[in-house]
């Protein structure tokens, strides 16, 4: 599967198929693996977290993930507004 929750590729298409499942619920599996704890996960599989509102939670935080700048890219420039040093 790609990292983007799409599947690509006869067999990844097939087992897809074999399962019942859309690239859509493949999508939406991945976003609550990623984006819940593992104590989330726990409640979910128990019943005590329902399945909607571990979504919306999961899609909150995917957002707000989206939302956040790259790190490596701001200190990056932040650097380049640093002024140079000219030996003073």
């Amino acid at each position: 599967m790609k990292d983007a929750g799409e599947i690509k590729g006869g067999l990844q298409t097939r087992l897809m198929q074999l399962l019942g499942v859309s690239e859509r619920t493949v999508r939406i599996y991945k976003q609550l693996s990623e984006q819940l704890t593992g104590r989330e996960k726990q409640h979910l599989m128990r019943g005590k977290l329902p399945f909607v509102q571990a979504r919306a939670v999961a899609a909150e935080r995917n957002q707000k993930a989206a939302m956040l700048p790259d790190f490596e890219e701001v200190e990056d420039n932040k650097d380049k507004n640093l002024p140079a040093n000219n030996g003073e």
